[in-house]
């Protein structure tokens, strides 16, 4: 969201954009309702900012962190809530992939699907005790579609409603899409209830194996495929 409006906002100065992103950022967390997620990326860019201002030197991850303490500490209850999960999750999982990252546009989507989806993956398995493995091949689509048709062309119609007629006929090809790959039923796993020490183990040994996986295997379709056969056989899997 930061990066699109920062791209439409390309022309003003970086302090006066700066400015104007958060208070569009708040304008729009009070249209959802304070959702979590677009709490987080509301404090996660002040902070951004400030620390970009003053020269603090402190790293994305530590950010993302300190924004989790800030958000738990006005509400705690966060903690169960799906969205604050997932974006969290979703978050670190990208920040952990950026130095894997190179100019490969596609691969580099598949690389950040499969580091999403191997952190939100106990959440996903707790509330649905399956995971769709296209997925991975589905956010090839997904993502630049999102990120250069459907996130654009929602701001500009909401700044000029004469573009309503084509917002709406993008977010029904994206809803066409969703239909579509929810459907797709064949590479759906089901798995058994997780216990609270399985997903701590799971965590522990994911972020003790990020650098071995890259290294070794060079994010190659072979560990993908590897990590995901033990985890599942690890914990029952059931076709």
């Amino acid at each position: 969201l930061i990066l699109i409006i920062n791209k439409i906002l390309f022309f003003i100065i970086e302090k006066h954009r700066n400015l104007l992103i958060i208070i569009l950022i708040c304008f729009y967390a009070y249209i959802v309702n304070f959702s979590p997620s677009i709490l987080r990326v509301l404090i996660c860019f002040i902070i951004k900012v400030i620390n970009k201002k003053f020269n603090l030197k402190v790293s994305s991850l530590k950010i993302l962190l300190l924004t989790a303490i800030f958000m738990l500490f006005y509400n705690p209850f966060y903690i169960y809530n799906i969205s604050f999960l997932y974006s969290f999750l979703c978050s670190i999982s990208i920040i952990l992939s950026d130095k894997y990252l190179k100019s490969n546009y596609f691969f580099n989507i598949i690389k950040i699907t499969f580091f999403a989806m191997l952190f939100t993956l106990p959440v996903t398995l707790s509330l649905n005790y399956e995971i769709n493995l296209i997925t991975l091949f589905a956010n090839l689509i997904f993502i630049p579609y999102l990120t250069y048709f459907l996130y654009p062309f929602s701001l500009i119609s909401f700044c000029i409603p004469l573009f309503d007629g084509l917002f709406l006929f993008f977010a029904s090809i994206m809803e066409n899409l969703v239909l579509f790959f929810n459907k797709s039923t064949f590479l759906v796993i089901n798995v058994p209830k997780i216990s609270l020490v399985f997903i701590i183990v799971y965590y522990f040994l994911v972020l003790s194996s990020i650098d071995s996986f890259f290294i070794v295997f060079k994010m190659s379709f072979t560990v993908i495929i590897k990590s995901l056969y033990i985890f599942f056989v690890s914990i029952g899997i059931k076709l």
